[in-house]
């Protein structure tokens, strides 16, 4: 089942994945055809598509908005800047600067209006859980149809750019999932960087416990950024061998990731500079 919104890799099962990365190499095999490029163009044809970036993006906002002309769409953006205390250092907290939020509208209000004769809204923000507060806000909203894809949410979840991972992963392996079956591995999986607030790590390793059996997955960094505790859980559930450590070990897979305290006005220490 396609899920309406997509804002977690929590809603995504095996025959869901399965289904995915077949869709995938069709379109890719699709787009590489010259004669059969111009298809694509009609997919979206006549829609629009919203994009809201409350903080920076270079790679996911031009992904999604090539991705989005490419399918026939239009798209419509707005894009945030970093909010500053009364001694002028950031705060952690963006705003979008030509939207009705600086004269106090309500998120709510702003949301619905959003919505309005769009076929998706993609949102970059920096709290966690306020992409799925939209989301809710929509379908409380006389049932609207829009769909709501979450681009990031703070240290939360980046579900689109996990996807995009696990492709590249299996495409790497050369193996296409079965939806009945998760895929044997003798692989091991090693996170290394800031994996306390590194929002992909947060949606990618209970993926790769969704599509591969039993998975070994090694989270390397300083005391201060390891994965949450409170995400383990769903490792265990997905049945994730996982373990930790100070400093990156030998591993089949490595997967580093930059820090993001910084984001998050974080200056519980520093990070020390031998693990960079």
């Amino acid at each position: 089942m396609i899920p309406k919104h997509i804002l977690s890799t929590s809603q995504f099962d095996l025959p869901f994945i399965a289904e995915f990365y077949k869709q995938y190499r069709n379109i890719k095999k699709q787009w590489t055809d010259p004669k059969k490029r111009a298809s694509l163009r009609h997919v979206l044809d006549g829609e629009i598509v919203g994009s809201y970036f409350w903080q920076p993006s270079t790679r996911t906002h031009d992904s999604f908005s090539i991705a989005v002309q490419r399918l026939g769409a239009s798209i419509l953006e707005e894009r945030g800047i970093q909010e500053l205390d009364k001694n002028g250092r950031p705060t952690g907290r963006y705003r979008l600067v030509f939207s009705s939020e600086s004269k106090k509208e309500r998120f709510s209000d702003s949301v619905i209006t959003w919505a309005m004769h769009k076929f998706a809204i993609v949102l970059r923000h920096h709290e966690e859980g306020f992409v799925s507060k939209a989301a809710r806000i929509l379908d409380a909203h006389n049932g609207s149809d829009t769909h709501v894809y979450n681009a990031g949410d703070g240290p939360g979840e980046h579900p689109t750019q996990a996807l995009i991972d696990l492709v590249t992963l299996l495409d790497f392996l050369n193996v296409e999932p079965d939806p009945h079956c998760r895929v044997a591995c003798d692989l091991s999986f090693q996170f290394a960087g800031d994996v306390r607030f590194g929002r992909t790590v947060h949606s990618l390793a209970p993926l790769l416990g969704t599509v591969f059996e039993k998975p070994c997955i090694h989270f390397a960094a300083p005391s201060d950024w390891q994965y949450p505790e409170s995400r383990l859980s769903r490792l265990d559930e997905l049945g994730v061998r996982y373990g930790f450590s100070n400093r990156p070990i030998e591993s089949s897979i490595l997967y580093v990731v930059r820090i993001n305290a910084d984001d998050y006005n974080d200056t519980s220490s520093s990070y020390p500079k031998e693990f960079v």
